[in-house]
């Protein structure tokens, strides 16, 4: 196995460099496996507890959890297969939108959630090959990568981004965010591999053959 993540704030590109991704791994390995796992799975399935404001930071670990022991179910069953000296077409490659840091950075209290149990699975995700990508906007295009996004989102993500306050208070909130972000990316770069990438064009495609090239593609 090997993967990343793909993290990062809103409006940062994600989706469309995962999907390059998923586009340039097609054609350079069609017969391999691949696994793509958006935010709707590692994220956005506590959305209603959270709107319930029944999400707490154990349900939080136990969801992460949950998904690194089903990675490492697929990739025992290649250590203990006839291709576990010589891969080939049989190694799974995985790209995950949003993880770990999302979470630890989105939570309010993290009671339950310990700092050794985040380094726990940091670790685990770095046993399965997987490393992580932290896109950044420079603070300067902080206010118009946000703002654009409700001409190309649906309604109620323009009434989620308002929740916040006016267009000033909407901005601070996302720098303040990412602030968060990139201090536990720092923090726990002990426990996985971390690249931190400044988003400064909108080419996408090539953040994303940057990204294969160096991480997934065979040496």
């Amino acid at each position: 196995m090997r993967g990343v993540i793909i993290d990062g704030v809103a409006a940062s590109g994600k989706s469309s460099i995962i999907k390059y991704l998923q586009q340039e791994l097609v054609k350079t390995y069609p017969q391999r496996s691949k696994f793509f796992l958006s935010e709707h799975y590692t994220e956005r399935m506590l959305e209603g507890l959270k709107e319930n404001g029944h999400l707490t930071a154990i349900r939080v670990k136990q969801h992460i959890q949950n998904i690194l022991e089903t990675l490492q179910a697929y990739n025992e069953m290649l250590e203990n297969s006839k291709f576990k000296s010589n891969p080939k077409n049989a190694e799974l490659i995985l790209v995950i939108e949003r993880f770990i840091l999302t979470h630890l950075t989105s939570l309010k209290n993290r009671r339950g959630y310990s700092l050794n149990e985040v380094q726990k699975q940091f670790s685990l995700a770095k046993k399965l090959n997987i490393r992580q990508i932290v896109l950044v906007i420079p603070e300067k295009d902080l206010k118009e990568r946000i703002m654009s996004t409700i001409h190309y989102r649906n309604d109620d993500w323009k009434e989620y981004l308002y929740s916040k306050g006016n267009e000033t208070q909407i901005i601070k909130s996302y720098q303040q965010w990412q602030n968060r972000l990139k201090g536990y990316a720092n923090n726990f770069s002990d426990f996985i591999e971390t690249r931190i990438i400044e988003i400064t064009h909108t080419n996408y495609e090539q953040y994303a053959k940057e990204i294969l090239d160096k991480y997934l593609k065979d040496n």
